[in-house]
């Protein structure tokens, strides 16, 4: 780790941006949880307008820190050695901070907004990372754990305890569905009717345009398979299943949508870029992390124009 900068100003600075980091962040969550609500409602209108708005967050907090800096010091902030400590002093309020890798793109963002993209250099933005994205120690704390040999009773359990307000309109034909598919898709090469059946699902649910997603993996003996459930509101206030999921390729479709981003209430979403990439391996971390609306994260980028591809962090929104 690098020693405390005793650049005052460069302390101001790093403060002051991890400051609009942090209210970016309570406001990203916060216009999540809203999603519930609207998918229920059928407020398609409110969706829609609920995604601009918080594509929109992003860059009305990077211009709001900008202001900030111009008037907590009285030094030239497009100063070079300033931006220097103050990614030092940064690197150091971040340490071992949740979601420490967003943070460090908002601070690219903010440096951008400043200057112009041949001022990029790892000396005052973060081109690498300053700490390396372990698999989380507490991935069990994102998902809720499903056993049993019966598969179907395992997706009617699923079913029941969703976080949804609204009832099933048919839940037996839902099931069904689920089941037939499970045969066809899984069950169709292997000889698993007794077999231990463990289902891990993401606590959260993903909404997206008129549609919520129930994601998570089946395990049955040493294989792995995605789990999903599309479900949809019949606009008469009851719920049904539109899509199941086992397949790795239909699954990475659904996380494609590059312009049209999920909600999903995930506080550390590292932790479910982790579970999600484990699903989809041909996946980009940075085209999950951009599913989730975080435009702006981990994505291969040419620097200074040169004939090298690094993986950096992006520096403007």
């Amino acid at each position: 780790m690098q020693p405390l900068t005793h650049n005052s100003t460069a302390r101001r600075m790093a403060k002051t941006i991890l400051n609009g980091f942090r209210s970016y962040f309570a406001d990203y969550l916060n216009s999540t949880l809203t999603a519930k609500s609207r998918f229920e409602s059928a407020d398609w209108h409110g969706v829609r307008q609920a995604n601009v708005e918080r594509l929109d967050i992003y860059k009305e907090k990077i211009t709001q820190t900008v202001e900030y800096l111009k008037v907590i010091t009285n030094k030239n902030i497009s100063d070079l050695q300033i931006w220097q400590d103050a990614k030092t002093a940064y690197t150091q309020l971040i340490f071992n901070f949740p979601n420490f890798e967003i943070a460090e793109t908002f601070f690219n963002s903010v440096f951008s907004d400043i200057h112009e993209h041949d001022k990029i250099s790892d000396e005052v933005v973060y081109v690498l990372s300053s700490q390396l994205i372990e698999a989380p120690e507490a991935e069990y704390s994102i998902f809720i754990n499903y056993e049993g040999t019966d598969f179907r009773q395992i997706c009617k359990r699923v079913l029941q305890e969703a976080e949804f307000s609204l009832s099933w309109d048919n839940i037996e034909l839902d099931l069904d569905c689920i089941e037939d598919a499970f045969a066809t898709e899984v069950l169709k090469k292997k000889s698993w009717n007794e077999k231990a059946i463990s289902l891990d699902l993401l606590e959260s649910t993903f909404y997206r345009s008129k549609a919520a997603y129930m994601i998570g993996r089946l395990r049955i003996e040493k294989e792995v398979f995605p789990f999903a459930l599309v479900v949809l509101n019949n606009e008469d206030r009851k719920l049904f299943v539109d899509t199941v999921v086992f397949n790795t390729d239909e699954l990475s479709i659904i996380f494609s949508f590059t312009r049209n981003h999920f909600m999903v209430d995930s506080p550390l979403p590292y932790q479910y870029t982790h579970f999600l990439k484990r699903l989809m391996p041909k996946k980009l971390d940075y085209e999950i992390y951009n599913s989730l609306v975080f435009p702006n994260m981990l994505r291969p980028n040419f620097i200074d124009n040169s004939s090298t591809i690094s993986t950096t962090l992006m520096t403007s929104s």
